[in-house]
C-alpha cells in the first residue's frame, strides 16, 4: 500500500455552504485518493449531490434523513474506511480548508511512539490568528486535547477504543476521543505547521477591562451541548488537568451577558446542560464496528 493509499478523508455535512464545501473538497482531493462524506439530513442535499458529480468516483456519499450528530457520522465514515482497508482517517468539518501537502507532512510522523492521532495548528477564519503558539523549536509536541477537524486518526486504535461516543452528539466529541487515547496508553501529537483555515463558532475578540476576551458566539443549541458534554467528559477523566467546572460555567454566563445576543435563551441552555450533566455519565461506544 503506498503512502497516499493509507489515508482516507472524511467530511461531516449539515446544511453546508456549497461554495465553502467546494473549496474544502478541492483542497483535500489531491491529498487523499478517497473522500467519504456523511450528510446529516441537509436541506440542500440536492445541491450537494450536484456538486459531487464534479469529482466522480473519488467521493462516496453516505446519507441520513435526519441529523444524527457528528459522532455517529464520524463512526460511519470510519467503519467504511476500515472496510476498505484504510489505516488512517483525516477528519474534516464541512467548512475547513486544508493547506497544500498537509497529509504528506502528517505521514512523516505516523511512526511516532504510541501515536493515536496527529493534528496541526490552524488559522481561525474569524480572527485571522494562529491558534497554538507553544512549539518553541520543536517539530511536534504531545498534546492532551485538540479539535477533530484536520486531525489524522489511527483507525485501528479508534476501533480498539470503540469509536466516538455517539451520545455526546456534537460538542466535546473531539476532546473525549483525545482523553480516551491517553487513558488507553496512546498519544495525540500536534505538528508545528499551520495546516488549515478553520473557524470555531462566530468567534470575536473584545476589549474589556484592559484584557482581550475571546467570545465564540455559539447558538443556544450549542451552549447546551457544550455545557453538558464539557462536564460529562471532564468527569470521565479525573486524571487529566482540567479547569474548575463551576468557574468555567460562570465565565460562560458572564460572556453571554456582556457580549452575546439572545442572552436569555443561551443562559437557559447553559443551565439545562449543567442540570443534565449531573444525572448521567453515558458512554455509547459499544456498537462501533
Amino acid at each position: 500500500m503506498n503512502s497516499q493509499r493509507k489515508v482516507a478523508a472524511g467530511i461531516v455535512l449539515y446544511n453546508p455552504s456549497i461554495d465553502r464545501l467546494k473549496k474544502n473538497i478541492d483542497a483535500v482531493v489531491s491529498q487523499s485518493e478517497r473522500i467519504i462524506l456523511f450528510d446529516n439530513g441537509s436541506d440542500n442535499i440536492e445541491e450537494i449531490e450536484e456538486l459531487l458529480k464534479l469529482y466522480g468516483h473519488t467521493i462516496i456519499l453516505l446519507k441520513s434523513s435526519e441529523n444524527t450528530g457528528i459522532a455517529h457520522a464520524l463512526n460511519k465514515i470510519a467503519e467504511l474506511a476500515l472496510r476498505k482497508n484504510y489505516e488512517w482517517l483525516l477528519t474534516l468539518d464541512q467548512d475547513t480548508v486544508l493547506k497544500p501537502n498537509l497529509v504528506k507532512k502528517y505521514l512523516k510522523y505516523i511512526n511516532l511512539p504510541y501515536v493515536g492521532q496527529l493534528c496541526c495548528d490552524f488559522v481561525d477564519r474569524n480572527t485571522g490568528k494562529r491558534e497554538y503558539n507553544n512549539f518553541g523549536n520543536s517539530e511536534y509536541k504531545e498534546i492532551d486535547k485538540w479539535i477533530t477537524s484536520g486531525s489524522l486518526i489511527n483507525l485501528n486504535i479508534l476501533k480498539i477504543l470503540g469509536g466516538f461516543d455517539e451520545d455526546l452528539f456534537i460538542d466535546y466529541v473531539d476532546f473525549d476521543i483525545c482523553f480516551a487515547m491517553r487513558k488507553n496508553g496512546f498519544k495525540n501529537y500536534i505538528i508545528n505547521t499551520v495546516g488549515m483555515i478553520h473557524e470555531i463558532g462566530s468567534r470575536k475578540e473584545y476589549k474589556f477591562m484592559f484584557k482581550n476576551i475571546d467570545v465564540m458566539n455559539h447558538s443556544a443549541f450549542r451552549h447546551f451541548y457544550i455545557t453538558r458534554n464539557q462536564i460529562i467528559v471532564y468527569k470521565r477523566y479525573p486524571n487529566e488537568s482540567l479547569p474548575n467546572m463551576n468557574l468555567l460555567q460562570l465565565k460562560t454566563i458572564i460572556k453571554i451577558i456582556l457580549f452575546e445576543n439572545n442572552k436569555i435563551s443561551k443562559i437557559r441552555a447553559v443551565n439545562r446542560g449543567f442540570l443534565q450533566s449531573r444525572s448521567t455519565l453515558f458512554n455509547n461506544r459499544k456498537d462501533f464496528l
